[in-house]
């Protein structure tokens, strides 16, 4: 028996090749301090088992104790939202902006 060898593969498009060295692998940067936005909890969300988390899971289920299951219940989920008699417009979406954004 023989050695086997590869058959090269041509391609005809070579547009999306990447040639090492080329191209720089992105560097992460992480936001300045002043980017990063307030919540509720201030800087950072509490952690998994903080006394917050705990507390929120536990008044989830204190809420659903007499909760049916198999039942939809009112309230539950969002409501269905009807489409604009007009369709959806962007022109007329960017009239519509929070105060101060751009």
């Amino acid at each position: 028996m023989g050695a086997a060898q590869a058959t090269p593969i041509a391609m005809e498009d070579q547009s999306q090749l990447k040639v090492p060295g080329v191209q720089a692998a992105p560097q992460f940067v992480p936001p300045a301090e002043s980017a990063i936005p307030d919540n509720a909890f201030g800087k950072m969300p509490p952690a998994a088992d903080s006394p917050q988390m705990t507390a929120l899971s536990v008044y989830a289920y204190w809420l659903s104790t007499q909760a049916p299951t198999g039942v939809e219940i009112a309230g539950r989920g969002y409501p269905e939202v009807p489409k604009p008699k007009d369709g959806y417009d962007f022109k007329r979406g960017e009239q519509v902006r929070w105060p101060g954004t751009t």
